[in-house]
């Protein structure tokens, strides 16, 4: 049985790390995406696309025990990665967008 890995996936993080740029009013002003490296502009705190931002606790028995590591990707690294899959990501349609 697989254990389940403490997974958080989120659409944009406004925490402070390397992939994030802030201003002295801490706002952001630049995403860096980690695959590519390309720049994902932000102005006013809004993204102009979206991100991938993954934040994971490694647990016991894994290469990784005891890390975290976190990353952000842009689309169209995303879609590379999800193109590799042997199994297809789960997709759903939202009914609102905020």
């Amino acid at each position: 049985m697989h254990q389940k890995k403490n997974i958080r996936l989120r659409a944009c993080a406004f925490k402070e790390d390397k992939m994030k740029i802030f201003n002295n009013d801490k706002h952001i002003e630049k995403i860096i995406c980690n695959c590519c490296g390309r720049e994902i502009k932000v102005e006013n705190d809004i993204l102009h696309e979206e991100i991938m931002s993954v934040d994971i606790n490694w647990g016991y028995f894994s290469k990784h025990d005891g890390e975290n590591h976190k990353f952000d990707l842009c689309g169209d690294c995303y879609e590379k990665l999800i193109g590799k899959f042997k199994i297809p990501i789960e997709r759903t349609d939202n009914i609102e967008l905020i």
